[in-house]
């Protein structure tokens, strides 16, 4: 197993996109602009099977059956 880290990247054109879709107007729709601009994942990889599984994002880890 190896622990790595991701990055997941929206542009701003899209999330204004949806925000306007949502009705969002001013300066709630300016900043919704940067939801999802940049996260941090973290995987555990298996090494022999390539599969992964995010254990946290942006630092928070995710609770784990």
């Amino acid at each position: 197993m190896a622990i790595v880290k991701a990055y997941l990247h929206s542009s701003k054109e899209s999330m204004l996109e949806i925000g306007d879709e949502i009705g969002l107007t001013g300066k709630a729709l300016v900043k919704f602009r940067y939801a999802l601009y940049e996260v941090e994942f973290e995987l555990e990889v298996n090494t022999e099977t390539g599969l992964a599984e995010i254990i946290s994002v942006n630092g928070h880890k995710l609770a784990r059956e």
